[in-house]
């Protein structure tokens, strides 16, 4: 376990506090489990690696942008 000191404040410390009281819970318990749940988050979606193609294939089309719904809804 790593110790990290926190700055919080004070309406977030109190409503952590009521929040200890009603579901028994530690401090130590939510803060980690609210960022484990924050971390997965981010890796989630912060990157999504399809971003990564977005660009990466000539379409041959110069306003792909403009012919966007006849491009993907054409009736093939």
């Amino acid at each position: 376990m790593v110790e990290k000191v926190i700055n919080l404040d004070e309406t977030l410390w109190n409503r952590l506090q009521m929040l200890e009281r009603r579901t028994g819970q530690s401090f130590e318990e939510m803060a980690n489990e609210a960022l484990a749940r924050y971390i997965r988050w981010k890796e989630i979606f912060e990157h999504d690696p399809m971003d990564d193609l977005i660009g990466s294939i000539e379409s041959g089309h110069t306003d792909t942008s403009e012919q966007v719904d006849a491009l993907l809804y054409r009736k093939s």
